[in-house]
């Protein structure tokens, strides 16, 4: 398309004409809600594996990393 400073927004898959930063923002939120989402899915499949407490505590506190708020409880379940 254009050489101007929306040329590769224009271009991409997210374009939408009514509201172009809205909608891509939007989408990178859902990505990252996804892509967390789908990162305490696996640790909480370690942490159920996981035998020692010392991994368990690293597992812990990699899955607190990823979502700050996360606690041993909601690990466990």
């Amino acid at each position: 398309m254009g050489n101007g400073p929306l040329a590769q927004i224009r271009d991409g898959p997210d374009f939408c004409v009514t509201s172009v930063m809205g909608s891509i923002e939007r989408t990178r939120e859902i990505r990252r809600r996804r892509s967390r989402r789908a990162k305490l899915k696996k640790l909480r499949e370690k942490f159920a594996k996981a035998t020692s407490e010392a991994d368990k505590a690293a597992l812990l506190a990699k899955a607190q990393r990823v979502s700050p708020l996360i606690t041993t409880l909601e690990i466990e379940s």
